[in-house]
């Protein structure tokens, strides 16, 4: 399932790479559909990937819950250097971040990014439960 997926990636991670890790994963989450699950793991390995080549980050929070039992949310963040949102998105670095939009939004879900140089970055996708089991 989802949440055994991302525990095993961060696992991964957690051990090559020299960041503070805060996660936190819901353990009782709705059955999701494969779509839902699938855009979410990749989603997450996206925004971590990102966060580990780019951001020269020392802290990394990770959240995967369910809020009201009416959405799935995965929230990413990082304390890293930032970036200029609407120059990244016009350039074929963005791509990534293009990828992580694109897979929330034909999942069913959306997908938010907030990032200032110097500010970090977070990374908001959501998706409606109601989907779950479609």
């Amino acid at each position: 399932g989802l949440q055994r997926s991302l525990r095993s990636y961060l696992d991964q991670v957690q051990q090559l790479a020299s960041l503070d890790f805060d996660i936190t994963i819901d353990r009782y989450l709705p059955t999701l559909n494969t779509d839902i699950q699938y855009a979410c793991l990749r989603i997450a390995q996206e925004a971590i990937t990102n966060c580990l080549r780019h951001a020269f980050a020392s802290k990394l929070t990770i959240q995967l819950i369910c809020r009201n039992q009416q959405f799935l949310c995965l929230h990413i963040s990082d304390n890293g250097k930032g970036f200029n949102l609407h120059e990244s998105k016009d350039s074929q670095n963005g791509l990534g971040l293009l990828s992580m939009s694109e897979r929330a939004y034909l999942s069913g879900g959306g997908l938010t990014i907030k990032t200032e140089p110097n500010q970090g970055t977070e990374i908001h996708a959501i998706w409606p439960l109601h989907l779950s089991s479609l």
